[in-house]
């Protein structure tokens, strides 16, 4: 009985999330409009991109595809799509825009937590900014190692707190998450007192990633900033202009240790087969 009230609750709580991404897809629009206004959203899609290319001919899911940025990129290169999303909205502009590229892409409305398909079925998976979104974030990467054929990759982004988000609460003692009205979690390198309970540890993540099969094989740093007291300085606005240059702030967020505070980590996992 009690199994069944947990279901129910969760499937009410899935339904209106659902609810949700509809108004948020139609109010703010195309992400291609709203993303690509900010400087360490438009570093994120750059590296994304540089990082799938030379990805051709494979089968690959993009879980949590949007408006279809990441998988129209793909389809050039000549890809076998699967977009998944919760809004119908969203998922309507991916097929438009992939519609003159790959019109044989398919594209399903579904929970991340459970995707509707077949087993190891994909050489390959994209899920950007998608784990902060989540009910369950266990579901969604049992999901994913599900549909994954042995050997395959994922390209896990993440939001991670800056080394500027990182001293503004630990000076302000004020909870700083880039989205708080979007993001049921948000993640860190380094615990930031009083806060350990609203921030998960990369490194739980990494082990949680490692309990379904998926190792991390290799780690990108996006998107350095300084905090916002230095910014109010005169010196500190200097040095902002100096680290939005976008060949400076990639080598920063790179640099061991400082790579601990960008704004978005990306992971490239591999599913490791499994012993027979």
């Amino acid at each position: 009985m009690q199994s069944i009230k947990k279901a129910d609750k969760l499937l009410s709580e899935l339904t209106e999330k659902r609810k949700f991404y509809e108004r948020v897809a139609k109010t703010k629009g195309d992400t291609d409009g709203y993303w690509s206004l900010g400087f360490n959203q438009s570093l994120l899609i750059k590296k994304i991109n540089k990082l799938l290319h030379g990805n051709r001919y494979q089968r690959i899911i993009d879980v949590g595809c949007g408006d279809g940025r990441t998988a129209l990129y793909l389809a050039q290169g000549k890809n076998s799509i699967t977009g998944i999303d919760i809004s119908h909205t969203r998922l309507s502009r991916a097929r438009k825009k992939l519609q003159p590229y790959a019109p044989e892409a398919l594209f399903v409305q579904s929970y991340a937590e459970k995707l509707p398909l077949k087993g190891e079925i994909f050489d390959g998976a994209v899920c950007t900014e998608v784990l902060e979104h989540v009910l369950v974030d266990d579901a969604l990467l049992s999901s994913l190692s599900f549909v994954l054929k042995p050997n395959a990759w994922v390209l896990l982004s993440i939001p991670t707190v800056s080394l500027g988000r990182y001293f503004d609460m630990r000076h302000t003692k004020q909870l700083i998450y880039y989205d708080p009205i979007e993001h049921l979690r948000e993640f860190t390198y380094h615990k930031i007192p009083p806060f350990e309970k609203d921030f998960i540890l990369v490194k739980d993540l990494i082990r949680k990633t490692r309990s379904f099969g998926l190792i991390a094989a290799k780690r990108y740093g996006v998107g350095f900033e300084l905090p916002l007291g230095v910014r109010r300085f005169k010196i500190g606005r200097f040095l902002e202009r100096i680290v939005r240059n976008e060949r400076i702030n990639t080598f920063i967020s790179n640099i061991p240790y400082l790579r601990d505070f960008v704004v978005y980590s990306i992971f490239i996992l591999r599913k490791v087969p499994q012993k027979p």
